[in-house]
């Protein structure tokens, strides 16, 4: 049986942890009655990325209340799991299974995550105006995929499968040799190249 859970409730049970690099916020729940979180968080002022481990008891919804939802574009990836998406006012829905990714928009701000025990995912969340400056308007594809976020309307692009060139960028991030300011250079060049991988995977695709 699909237990729910707020991550209102999840929130409180998170603790910040120190580590050497000086590049990513590493933060942990601990063991719970429900299971436990690991996230692995980075940001400035164009994007946000957050590689998360998320182990369950049992399959969980857990509901989501974010603000800032409506002002960026969301790239998931699914490195291990499964994990479902439901927009509550709207009825949008996605969903992803391991080594798959999509991008998503959504004009609105709570959400269900469906997971089925464990996930180990990413979530890059792109200022909706900075990655609208990113398509160009030379690609068909493109263009329309602009317009469309201009005006605001649900986006959904996927489920596509996670190029081994991404597989690469995700393993540089997450084992980046460099430290502080240098540090930040390369995993904000290696999150740009996820981005410019993730778009040139779904142009070539919709030319086929």
């Amino acid at each position: 049986m699909t237990q729910t859970l707020s991550f209102s409730d999840i929130e409180p049970c998170m603790h910040v942890h120190s580590h050497n690099s000086g590049v990513f916020t590493h933060r942990s729940s601990g063991h719970q009655s429900w299971g436990t979180l690991q996230e692995k968080f980075f940001a400035n002022q164009h994007y946000a990325f957050k590689e998360y481990r998320l182990d369950m008891q049992r399959q969980h919804r857990v509901q989501y209340d974010e603000a800032l939802l409506p002002r960026c574009m969301s790239i998931c990836l699914a490195l291990q799991g499964a994990v479902q998406v439901e927009f509550k006012d709207s009825g949008f829905a996605a969903s992803l299974n391991s080594l798959q990714h999509h991008s998503m928009y959504a004009h609105e701000r709570e959400y269900d995550l469906i997971i089925d025990r464990a996930i180990h995912g990413i979530h890059v969340a792109v200022d909706l105006d900075y990655y609208i400056n990113l398509l160009g308007d030379d690609d068909r594809w493109m263009a329309a995929l602009r317009e469309k976020l201009v005006k605001k309307e649900h986006v959904m692009q996927g489920d596509a499968s996670v190029s081994k060139e991404m597989l690469v960028a995700i393993q540089t991030i997450g084992n980046n040799p460099l430290k502080g300011n240098l540090g930040k250079l390369l995993t904000e060049a290696k999150i740009l190249e996820l981005i410019a991988l993730q778009i040139g995977q779904f142009t070539t695709e919709t030319k086929k």
